[in-house]
């Protein structure tokens, strides 16, 4: 059952420090239980602005040294990108000429509202301008939410280059999870950014 009262969701909201600090736990079965936390509250749609944030430390776990915790972070992967509320896929191209347009149009507002106008021309522009008002918030709004698009993109992007490296690793977990986790990438149109650094952040214990 999906939590959806507002109620609810501030409490899980606030609670969301506990399993990120279990991330470094001593204890796998711990580890495994956070990050499984984690993935349920992205499932009931409680994250919200700390989406960016539990990818950022959530998915650092995919560097584990038990196979375990690696494939509960492995499964958290696909659940962000299944679960995000930013977009349906992350073409990067395509958010930057996004954001770009909403720069240019804010930019272009601004300067339209600078220049000075006759009294008559006040006047018979007050409406217009509020509309305009209101259209540059709906800009604004559009703006941070592609950011946060884009920082998210970055985030799992940069993630995805050792996911993919679990291909080869003798622990089934690892190659299951991962191909899961690749399909997943593919549909949301992420792609693999920094090859070069593909061995210096392989896994701790493949096996």
């Amino acid at each position: 059952m999906r939590v959806n009262t507002p109620e609810i969701v501030e409490a899980a909201s606030r609670m969301l420090s506990t399993p990120l600090q279990r991330l470094t736990d001593t204890s796998s079965y711990v580890r495994c239980q956070a990050l499984k936390t984690l993935s349920r509250l992205a499932e009931e749609k409680v994250l919200r602005d700390a989406f960016n944030d539990v990818a950022a430390e959530g998915l650092h776990r995919l560097l584990d040294k038990n196979a375990n915790v690696r494939k509960c972070a492995l499964q958290l992967f696909a659940t962000l990108l299944e679960m995000n509320p930013f977009c349906p896929a992350f073409p990067r191209e395509t958010l930057e000429e996004r954001r770009e347009d909403l720069l240019q149009s804010l930019t272009a507002e601004q300067a339209s509202a600078a220049v000075p106008g006759t009294e008559a021309q006040e006047g018979a522009e007050g409406t217009r301008a509020e509309t305009e008002s209101e259209h540059s918030k709906e800009r604004n709004a559009a703006l941070a939410l592609v950011e946060k698009a884009l920082a998210f993109e970055e985030t799992m992007s940069k993630h995805l280059t050792t996911v993919m490296q679990f291909l080869s690793s003798q622990t089934s977990y690892d190659v299951v999870e991962a191909m899961n986790a690749i399909v997943t990438a593919h549909r949301f149109e992420l792609q693999v950014v920094d090859l070069t650094h593909q061995h210096a952040n392989r896994p701790a214990h493949p096996r």
